[in-house]
């Protein structure tokens, strides 16, 4: 990387396992098995989404950090089972299965940061303030960072907690609403964290009522524009965190990966390469992007394809 800015910034899709990459990111010649690996040869990081429903189990650990051997500086930022962040419980036992599930990337030197992942409706009160320290002593042997989807917890005295327990903000961009957490660029721990979710308001309506349960994704690309003006945020924070994270999570359509490579091209990062089969359906994005074979690029954008299928 020519920015010394970015050099310490991973940028990546938030994570890998969506049955419509199999065309939109890997093309044909990537066998399932090969997924992760293949990823790592264009990516620097990746989160694990699984664990949020999950427990992890060690054994596929392991066999996730052979595959990415090939790339030193790759990392995996697991997020926490919503066991300990929605439903609240911290049962011994299940601490301790997480924990265990993790020791191979942690052995391995893979773990990035654990992500705790809470609900809007866990505001900024002293009961919800306990119950996040004690999320904090429970995880504590892992680097943290937290997203909030309640405003609350970007006012000063909550950042505060954050800062005075060594948990990093994860800086959200969410779809407008009342309450949710504004654009910001803070840095509360040594981890500075990026998340984007897309701007479908009707999607996160559903995320509101139903407290996260899981539902289909609907495609959302980001504008240069807006990559732009979160660049900015992400160049503030950088450059005074040992290490900085910006995970796409817009994963339809392979949107995720798009706008990840988007933002590493306009953070100066020399010599962008991208997968043929993500360039020939989305090279309208991708124009200045160059790919380790030659490839059709697509000229119209996949969603409008399809839309265009669809009504045929």
């Amino acid at each position: 990387m020519s920015n010394p800015v970015s050099q310490n910034v991973r940028v990546f899709p938030s994570d890998w396992q969506h049955p419509d990459w199999a065309s939109a990111f890997y093309g044909r010649d990537v066998p399932a098995g090969a997924a992760l690996e293949f990823l790592s040869g264009y990516f620097d990081s990746t989160e694990i989404r699984e664990t949020h429903w999950e427990f992890p189990q060690p054994e596929t650990m392991a066999v996730w950090a052979r595959k990415v051997s090939g790339n030193p500086r790759f990392r995996f930022n697991p997020l926490l089972h919503r066991r300990f962040t929605h439903e609240r419980s911290l049962d011994a036992a299940e601490v301790k299965r997480f924990c265990e599930g993790l020791r191979p990337l942690v052995s391995a030197g893979r773990l990035g940061v654990l992500v705790m992942q809470f609900p809007w409706s866990f505001k900024f009160t002293e009961e919800n303030k306990q119950a996040f320290l004690a999320l904090r002593r429970a995880f504590g042997r892992f680097p943290l960072v937290a997203e909030f989807r309640h405003s609350s917890w970007h006012y000063p005295e909550a950042l505060g907690v954050l800062v005075d327990y060594k948990v990093g903000y994860v800086n959200p961009d969410l779809p407008e609403h009342i309450r949710a957490t504004p654009p910001s660029a803070e840095l509360t721990s040594p981890v500075g964290y990026f998340r984007f979710h897309g701007r479908n308001r009707s999607l996160w309506e559903k995320e509101w009522r139903l407290q996260e349960t899981r539902f289909v994704e609907e495609p959302y690309l980001y504008t240069t524009k807006q990559i732009q003006d979160w660049q900015a945020r992400i160049e503030r924070v950088a450059p005074y965190a040992d290490a900085c994270y910006v995970a796409f999570a817009n994963d339809a359509d392979a949107a995720s990966a798009v706008n990840a490579i988007m933002l590493r091209s306009l953070m100066g990062e020399e010599h962008v390469i991208a997968p043929e089969a993500l360039v020939a359906a989305h090279g309208y994005a991708l124009e200045n992007i160059e790919t380790r074979r030659p490839v059709q690029r697509e000229l119209i954008p996949m969603t409008t394809l399809r839309h265009f299928a669809a009504s045929a």
